[in-house]
């Protein structure tokens, strides 16, 4: 049996969360809408390197990457 790649993991799982079908992007990593933008919210000081590259892969567009200390929130449209 096959296993999916950790990519077309990370891929589907940003895709069910920006779709509201999951709140978990990745360990670590939550969604919540907020008006037109949704915000994700990551553990670390940055986000992970392939989430915004993922996000551009399904369309979307990161609006702002808004810094909180331990997490960082990024708004996409």
């Amino acid at each position: 049996m096959t296993r999916p790649s950790p990519r077309s993991t990370r891929h589907e799982r940003l895709r069910a969360a920006l779709d509201g079908r999951s709140e978990v992007v990745a360990a670590g990593t939550f969604r919540k809408a907020a008006g037109p933008t949704t915000e994700i919210v990551v553990d670390g000081e940055e986000p992970p390197a392939w989430l915004e590259t993922e996000i551009e892969r399904l369309g979307m567009a990161v609006d702002r990457v808004l810094p909180h200390g331990e997490t960082v929130e990024i708004q996409v449209r």
